[in-house]
């Protein structure tokens, strides 16, 4: 197969993203903005991408080298095999967000964005019901509140 066959068909494998991202993530003292992370990561591999890197997800906003640099992040891990990379969302930063690695050396300003990043608000479960006077979320099968309100039994379909 010629070269520019093989610069058509290549797509970088999530591996590969890790490796980088973890040198890079090292090098930047364990955190980065989602913007700086993109940019950098263009032009490392941007000679590197053929037509299948560039092209749209189906279903997805992002060209799929986007999408395995996310696939990356997901495999970089601690020794214990708990997960070393943490991506928080936040208009805040350049690009929409802040990307961290655990175990890795920081200053002042990295460790109180790490504190940060690992500090999320906690979700609100999707099958749940809210508690009009207190304003309380609990699941769907209880029936009354801790303030003493009771729910409205809401008949099974079948």
């Amino acid at each position: 197969m010629n070269a520019s066959a093989q610069k058509n068909k290549t797509v970088l494998s999530a591996v590969v993203y890790a490796k980088w991202l973890e040198a890079h993530l090292t090098e930047c003292g364990g955190w980065t903005t989602i913007g700086e992370l993109k940019r950098a990561c263009r032009q490392r591999f941007e000679r590197q991408w053929g037509k299948r890197d560039l092209e749209q997800m189906p279903k997805r906003n992002q060209q799929r080298w986007q999408n395995m640099l996310d696939w990356g992040k997901v495999l970089l891990r601690l020794p214990d095999g708990k997960k070393a990379c943490f991506t928080r969302h936040s208009k805040r930063f350049d690009g929409g967000g802040v990307v961290i690695l655990i175990g890795v050396k920081t200053d002042d300003k990295g460790k109180e964005i790490q504190d940060w990043v690992l500090k999320k608000t906690p979700r609100t479960p999707c099958f749940a019901k809210r508690c009009p006077e207190c304003g309380r979320w609990y699941n769907l099968n209880r029936k009354q509140c801790e303030c003493s309100h009771v729910f409205e039994v809401i008949p099974k379909r079948r």
